[in-house]
Order: structure tokens, then C-alpha cells, then sequence
């Protein structure tokens, strides 16, 4: 323990000491000096005052002095601005965090509304309605109704909504009502042309049954064009083949060349496996020529041939080999202004295990131009190529009868 003391200086401007400045500072004055600075009276002294006892250790350096006074008149630093008020600048003032506020975690909405309205997803463009009605003197009729909604998607793909009510009666059989439902779409992947298809088959007595196809198109020179088709589903054939649930597979190519401008040619070539073990092959040519504006001439031969012949156990025509071959003529023409009507008619032979009889069908159609958006067509066509049941339709009354119609919209 070492005694402690502190010594300071006093200095007061404008006037000497006084006593109480000798009291707050609590020491000795040891000496006292006043001088005049231009005309400034100035006064300084030395104070020394004891603080007590101190643990001796290593200075550190010099010993701060306390603070001596607290009164605004009690100015203890020998400033600029105390020597001369005309030097007085106000202190600083302490800067001020600005208040942030607090940052949105969600960002606020875009304020600005587009004017453009958003594109829908699918553009419907097109509404069609397919009415056929078939019969024959057999007993057998064939009633489908098909509305199809077509539509375009944003990157300019085609998509198809196609419900149906269908009607197939025959002879000595209940009638089954037939719903179908079938959602398609139709694109292009660099020169490939694609389309797909498939639903469900819903029927009053049966049970539910899926339907599917594909078909992929690709040029394959000028003007030509060849196509894979593939189908799986009920056959439709008529009731009989429905209520014995009937189904089959069918696949094939397709070729379609456009020889010049008046002369095209068409063919096909379809395999199936049906659901009961049985096969078949189909084969379908066309050379078509315009004649004009208005006619065109048709050659056809087609050719159509089962492993087995199942009529009386499935339902279905399935010769072992049957084959038409047949001229046609077809003529259009705008009647009066919204009013066109085509006529056609076709005569050759055909031939059921290797016997031939003459084979005809004739066909007219009409088609009414409601509005510019809106159409509608109403057709007959006759027929008498064999379609099973009674044979070759050369010596009997054999005839399959059908009314067609339809309506188209666009939107």
C-alpha cells in the first residue's frame, strides 16, 4: 500500500478564482496566477489533493482526472471557441440509425394488369355430329350416333372428345345399347404425323370394355405417304358378336399416293386376332381418277379372308375367302347457292368361295349450308355386297340399307 496523490490544474476564464472553486475540487491550491490576454482575464492555479492509499504496481500511464464540475459556467478546457465566442460550434449531432422496415418475406403482387386475356388451354374449334342408321331385310339394324368436339392446344396440336349412343338390334336377340367414350389426339413430330385415341365401351348388359388406337404417318417421296394403323377393341359388328363379347386386334399399313393432280392412288392391308383364336387378312386398293371439276372414276378391289369360318358359333361374317371387285363413278355438285349433292354408283362382281355374282351399290348425299359456321348432310346408300347370313346376294333378297346424316359446326 503507497500513499496516492493527484495533482491538476484550475484555470477559469473572465475572472480569478473564487473559494468555491477551491471546495468542489476538494485539494490544496498550491499556486495561483491571473493574466490579461487581449483583454480576456484569464486565471490558472495548481491543485494537489490526496485520494487515499494505492496497491503499488506498474504505471501505466497518467492518472485521468475526475470530473470536476457539472455546471454549465464551470468551463475546465481550454478550447478555441471558450477563448473566443465567435468560434463556438455546436456540438455534433448524434447520427441516427434510419428505421428500416421490416423486409415483406412474400413479395408483393404485380400491381400491373395485363390487358390480354390468358389463352386457354384448348380452343375448341369444331363441333360434328355423324348419324348412321343401317338394316337389313335379315332383321339386323345398326343405329350409331356420334358427336365429336374438336379442339386446338397452345402448340398447335389437335385434341378430340367423342361420346356416342349406339343401338345394335337383331332377329331373336335383345337389343344392346352401347356408350362410348373415346378422348383422341392428333400431332406432328418433325415429318412423323401421329395420332392417338382410346376410351372405354360401356354397355347396358355387358361388361365395361377399353377401346384404343394409334395410327403414325411419314412421307416417303412426292406425293406419297405411308401410315401404321393399330386398333384394339369390341368388335362392332352387330349384336350377336357383342353379346358374345367379341374383341379383336387389328394392325396394318396404309399407302396413299397422289400420282399427279387428277390421279391418286390408295391401299391398304390389315391383319387381326380376334378374342376367339380366329384370324384374318384384309386388303383394299382404289386408283381414282378426276374427270373434271365435278366426276371422278374408281377402280376397287377388295379382298377379305378368315382362318376359320365362326358365323354360327360368333356372329360375325368370316368367309375364307371373299373378294369384291367393282367400276365407280361418283359426280358433285353445287345444286343451288347452300346446296351441294354428290351422287355415286359402283357395279362388278363378287365372289364367295369361288362362286361370283354381280355386285352394285349406289349412294346420294346432300349437304345443306345452314350458316357460314353451320352444316348439315342427309344421305342413302344401298348396297347388296354379301355381309354374311344369307350367302351371296345374286339370287336372293339379300340388301343392307343405310341412312346417313350428320351436322358440323364451327366456332
Amino acid at each position: 500500500m503507497t500513499p496516492a496523490w493527484q495533482v491538476g490544474v484550475i484555470c477559469r476564464v473572465g475572472g480569478t478564482l473564487r473559494p468555491w472553486d477551491r471546495e468542489k475540487l476538494m485539494g490544496t491550491v498550491l499556486k495561483t496566477r491571473t493574466t490579461v490576454i487581449s483583454g480576456i482575464i484569464l486565471s490558472w492555479g495548481m491543485i494537489l489533493r490526496w485520494t487515499g492509499y494505492a496497491i503499488a504496481q506498474e504505471p501505466t500511464g497518467p492518472f485521468p482526472l475526475p470530473a470536476l464540475a457539472s455546471e454549465p459556467d464551470s468551463i475546465l478546457i481550454a478550447a478555441p471557441q471558450n477563448l473566443n465566442p465567435g468560434l463556438y460550434q455546436p456540438p455534433p449531432t448524434p447520427e441516427v440509425a434510419p428505421v428500416r422496415e421490416p423486409e415483406n418475406e412474400i413479395p408483393p403482387p404485380n400491381s400491373e394488369v395485363s390487358d390480354e386475356p390468358s389463352a386457354p388451354a384448348i380452343l375448341w374449334e369444331d363441333l360434328e355430329l355423324d348419324i348412321s342408321d343401317s338394316f337389313s331385310n335379315f332383321g339386323q339394324a345398326n343405329r350409331l350416333v356420334t358427336p365429336t368436339l374438336r379442339g386446338q392446344l397452345p402448340n398447335g396440336n389437335t385434341v378430340s372428345v367423342a361420346p356416342g349412343f349406339n343401338r345394335f338390334a337383331q332377329r331373336d336377340l335383345e337389343t344392346i345399347y352401347h356408350v362410348p367414350l373415346t378422348v383422341g389426339w392428333q400431332g406432328q413430330l418433325e415429318d412423323v404425323s401421329l395420332k392417338v385415341g382410346g376410351g372405354l365401351d360401356f354397355f347396358d348388359r355387358l361388361p365395361v370394355a377399353a377401346h384404343f388406337d394409334a395410327k403414325a404417318s411419314i412421307p416417303i417421296g412426292p406425293g406419297a405417304t405411308l401410315s401404321m394403323t393399330v386398333e384394339q377393341g369390341p368388335y362392332l359388328f352387330n349384336a350377336e358378336t357383342l353379346e358374345n363379347q367379341i374383341s379383336a386386334w387389328r394392325y396394318g399399313p396404309d399407302l396413299y399416293w397422289q400420282i399427279d393432280p387428277n390421279t391418286s392412288f390408295f391401299s391398304l392391308i390389315r391383319l387381326g386376332h380376334y378374342s376367339d383364336n380366329n384370324w384374318e387378312q384384309q386388303s383394299f386398293s382404289r386408283l381414282e381418277r378426276r374427270l373434271g371439276d365435278e366426276a371422278t372414276l374408281s377402280l376397287n378391289v377388295f379382298n377379305w379372308s378368315f382362318q376359320q369360318d365362326l358365323e354360327q358359333s360368333s356372329g360375325y361374317f368370316s368367309p375364307p375367302d371373299f373378294l369384291v371387285a367393282t367400276a365407280e363413278l361418283t359426280w358433285q355438285k353445287e345444286i343451288v347457292e347452300d346446296l351441294s349433292c354428290g351422287l355415286s354408283g359402283s357395279l362388278g362382281q363378287q365372289r364367295l368361295e369361288g362362286d361370283w355374282t354381280l355386285a352394285y351399290n349406289y349412294q346420294a348425299l346432300c349437304t345443306f349450308d345452314i350458316t357460314p359456321s353451320l352444316q348439315a348432310d342427309l344421305g342413302y346408300r344401298f348396297s347388296n355386297v354379301s355381309t354374311g347370313q344369307s350367302g351371296l346376294a345374286g339370287e336372293s333378297a339379300y340388301n343392307n340399307r343405310q341412312i346417313l346424316g350428320g351436322v358440323r359446326s364451327q366456332f
